[in-house]
């Protein structure tokens, strides 16, 4: 993953929404949750699916709309074993760090909204990246031929290609705290692909509505 572009994708995207807030409220967050999402095309693909962390910092807009930078982060492990369609290899799992990023609108729903609880629709655009770590590991051909190849780590960072729509909730736990679920299903080719979900712990900076 080039950590480095994230870092900036998440930056401007919140530093475009604090400059146009017209009243300077935002929230903090770190959740827990999970990740599913699988998407190929011809000789592409990106899957994603583990358990994640993610952070997220929300500016809002207007009364009804706001602006939300995001990123996940997981860890899985892959065992040789899942290789069906490759040779038989002999040697360790794959180690592979995942996630999503992007930005997302917020529309909050007034119908199902009060103080100190919100309901909002969320629709954004969302990128994938990954690091995957292959330790050493020997290839058998036959009864003769073996190949050894060495350990090798792949990388892989998509743009934010892939649409999002869900639907979340926010419950003020008081003026510095709050808690938050959210759930977003993925799309590419307008083709459902993956979901995401993630209940987490809301920081406000500002009023805390």
């Amino acid at each position: 993953m080039n950590k480095s572009k994230l870092v900036v994708v998440l930056t401007l995207a919140l530093a475009v929404a604090a400059a146009r807030a017209e009243a300077q409220v935002a929230d903090v967050s770190l959740g827990i949750g999970g990740v599913t999402f699988d998407a190929s095309y011809e000789t592409w693909a990106m899957s994603v699916h583990s358990p994640a962390l993610d952070a997220r910092a929300n500016v809002r807009l207007t009364d009804r709309f706001s602006i939300e930078p995001f990123i996940t982060y997981g860890q899985r492990t892959i065992p040789v074993s899942e290789y069906r369609y490759q040779p038989l290899m002999v040697g360790g799992d794959t180690h592979r760090t995942e996630g999503l990023y992007g930005v997302v609108v917020h529309q909050r729903l007034g119908g199902l909204s009060h103080s100190g609880f919100q309901a909002y629709l969320s629709y954004g655009m969302n990128g994938a990246y990954y690091k995957e770590s292959v330790p050493e590991r020997q290839y058998i051909y036959g009864p003769r031929t073996v190949t050894t190849v060495q350990a090798q780590t792949y990388r892989q960072t998509d743009p934010m290609i892939f649409p999002s729509v869900g639907f979340g909730i926010r419950k003020s736990l008081g003026e510095h705290l709050a808690v938050r679920a959210d759930a977003d299903m993925l799309v590419f080719f307008i083709v459902p692909t993956g979901a995401r979900a993630s209940v987490g712990l809301v920081v406000p900076i500002g009023r805390n509505q």
